[in-house]
């Protein structure tokens, strides 16, 4: 979508002032699918003048994007997404395996201890 600069956008002398990649904060005006002219702030590049066309990144519903997601960007959240998500299964398998195996020692040891005390009860197992 296109947009206009609707002042000056400042040059880049300060922090502040300037967003990642080089871009400052600026002010545009855009037309909306539906025909409504709207106004806001998005990246551009420092020192445009007001009249400055430029593209402009747009959500479903016709609102700015101030900073839209760059390829690089896709790709880092991904493969983030996809580390803590394997992380997080990996973790989850193990607790479950411990937790198994927790359960399953219980109900070794409780049998254990039912066949120790029937053989206690025949009377075979006595020391000397």
């Amino acid at each position: 979508m296109s947009a206009t600069l609707t002042a000056d956008s400042p040059a880049r002398f300060g922090v502040d002032s300037a967003d990642a990649g080089g871009r400052v904060i600026a002010t545009v005006r855009w037309a909306a699918p539906d025909g409504t002219v709207r106004t806001g702030e998005m990246a551009v590049a420092p020192g445009l003048r007001a009249g400055t066309r430029t593209t402009a990144w747009l959500d479903r519903s016709g609102s700015l994007l101030r900073n839209p997601v760059t390829p690089e960007d896709a790709v880092a959240q991904s493969i983030a997404v996809g580390v803590v998500t394997a992380s997080s299964t990996g973790l989850l398998v193990l607790g479950l395996n411990k937790v198994g195996v927790l359960l399953l020692n219980r109900h070794r040891y409780a049998q254990w201890e039912k066949d120790w005390a029937e053989t206690d009860s025949r009377g075979q197992h006595r020391q000397p």
